[in-house]
């Protein structure tokens, strides 16, 4: 927040110099120049001196060259060839080109040579009619074409690609790669969710993104959905997540806990590996090998060492495949099927090649079914 006070404080600085030299006509560069660009020193970009104006050109040249940054327009071009000749100050209405991507600006220090370039106030970066950029300022790096935009103390950084909308502080772009990405808290958000987290990165191109640190996924309409992870690889145009680290999913219905598998936002439907878990609120639990599992429909599917628990009717169905209906309270199981049941102290053990769990809602008793070869013991 200090840095951004400060190129607030820079950038106030700045406009007020800006009608001092309207009113005088003179400019004094209080900047210093290294091999690495711009380096300021506590005053604003521009100050007065003896100032050789120069009216703007525009290079005739192919505007697509690979790695050229073309000055399009600017009401005013300053020049101090007393201090050095290694960059323009552009006032006004600036207007820069790379290829088919433009970046507009209040002012600007341009390195002509290496296509570089600081930009101040109002910037703005777009890319055909689909990617826009939003700044208070722009650093751009023509070497290794890498554009960092930073906001301001009320208005963060806003990348808008259709219908995705990201939010941070400091934004850096890597042009040449097409992905932006943050490292110090920001959000994304898309037509169905709202993801937010400690570093971000996003591909305008394909739709990806990964998330690390403190990540957290809200879905806009469904206030009781969240989804929270260290790790987390998403895509805002199929609103398909990827869990690769422990991850928790809440739901009106069920808390899942998995570290590895997909998650369908859209359609409420979890495909979940590696002996995740599906706890109803009703207090069922249901964990297998694979899990196919439907919120909306409230069904779990699962394959291999199937294990279904119900802390209230003490009892645990176990097969090789067995599945669970939530809203009508029954379950499957077959392929080794076993039913325990532990309410009465001691275990009864119910064998069968398929054995069905469920209730009689007319009076609420626990009905168990299992076929052929049923099997009882204790």
């Amino acid at each position: 927040m200090n840095r951004n006070n400060d190129r607030h404080n820079l950038y106030s600085g700045h406009r007020r110099n800006l009608i001092l030299l309207c009113l005088l006509g003179i400019l004094v560069p209080s900047i210093v120049f290294g091999s690495q660009g711009l380096q300021r020193q506590g005053q604003s970009p521009l100050a007065t001196n003896d100032t050789l104006a120069i009216k703007p050109t525009i290079p005739s040249a192919n505007r697509h060259t690979e790695g050229r940054v073309f000055l399009e327009r600017a009401d005013k071009l300053l020049m101090d060839e007393k201090v050095s000749t290694e960059y323009q100050v552009l006032i006004g209405n600036v207007q820069f080109r790379k290829g088919d991507m433009f970046m507009f600006c209040d002012s600007a220090h341009f390195y002509e040579a290496s296509s570089s370039l600081n930009a101040f106030g109002n910037v703005r970066m777009e890319q055909g009619d689909t990617l826009f950029v939003y700044a208070d300022e722009l650093d751009y790096n023509g070497a290794d074409e890498l554009a960092t935009f930073y906001g301001d103390d009320i208005n963060p950084v806003r990348l808008i690609n259709k219908d995705v909308e990201l939010e941070t502080y400091t934004f850096y772009y890597d042009i040449a790669s097409n992905i932006g990405y943050y490292d110090n808290e920001g959000k994304i958000t898309d037509a169905e969710n709202q993801l937010t987290s400690g570093y971000g990165q996003y591909s305008p191109d394909t739709k990806d993104a990964e998330f690390r640190e403190h990540v957290v996924l809200n879905d806009i309409e469904d206030k009781d959905f969240r989804m929270t992870t260290e790790t987390l690889l998403y895509n805002t145009g199929t609103h398909i997540a990827r869990i690769v680290s422990p991850t928790t999913i809440v739901t009106d219905s069920a808390t899942v806990y998995s570290s590895n598998g997909i998650y369908n936002t859209d359609m409420g439907f979890s495909e979940l590996f590696d002996r995740s878990l599906i706890v109803t609120e009703g207090g069922s639990t249901l964990t297998g090998d694979t899990i196919y599992y439907d919120q909306k429909a409230g069904f779990g599917e699962a394959f291999g060492n199937m294990v279904l628990t119900d802390s209230v009717r003490q009892t645990m169905l176990e097969g090789n495949y067995g599945c669970y209906f939530e809203k009508q309270d029954s379950a499957f199981a077959t392929n080794r099927a076993r039913i325990l049941e532990y309410s009465k102290g001691d275990t009864l053990y119910m064998h069968g090649d398929t054995i069905r769990s469920y209730v009689l809602h007319d009076d609420s008793t626990h009905v168990m079914t299992a076929y052929p070869r049923v099997r009882f013991w204790r």
